[in-house]
């Protein structure tokens, strides 16, 4: 644990994955193929474990309520955040404690609707992607391509 608090007080300009379910896991794993820096924090401490099994840097706690968890990540020295949790009041308040304690931050947010995706942009999200939006765009392009996959 020392050597783990070790790394994450000397640690900037990496960024930080909330949520290291399905899209988390692959979303940490392109961006540290990119040889990006990556600190992943869940609040389930299986999802955690498996996150530092891997070898990535990792903070099990939870984001959305306290911003001892956040500034516990480096936020503040932090380049970017991508927040993929399920819950859509979570996003938004994880979203509004990180700008609020990186105004510079590029936080990226995944958002169930458009709606949805004004409000995120508001709290200081850079960017917002909507996810069915995001997938109805790749299934009408596939399908005009004629591609099977």
């Amino acid at each position: 644990n020392k050597k783990m608090e070790h790394k994450l007080d000397n640690l900037a300009n990496h960024v930080i994955v909330i949520g290291f379910g399905g899209l988390g896991q692959l979303v940490a794993g392109r961006l540290h193929d990119a040889g990006e820096q990556v600190v992943v924090f869940d609040r389930d401490s299986d999802l955690a474990a498996k996150a530092s099994n891997l070898g990535y840097i990792e903070v099990q706690g939870d984001a959305g309520v306290y911003d001892a968890e956040l500034d516990h990540a480096g936020v503040e020295r932090a380049k970017a955040l991508l927040v993929n949790t399920e819950d859509p009041d979570r996003k938004l308040s994880i979203t509004l404690m990180a700008h609020s304690r990186n105004p510079k931050l590029k936080i990226a947010v995944t958002g169930a609707n458009s709606p949805r995706g004004a409000l995120l942009h508001r709290a200081g999200a850079s960017l917002v992607v909507v996810t069915d939006d995001l997938i109805a765009d790749a299934l009408v392009d596939r399908l005009s391509k004629g591609d099977k996959a």
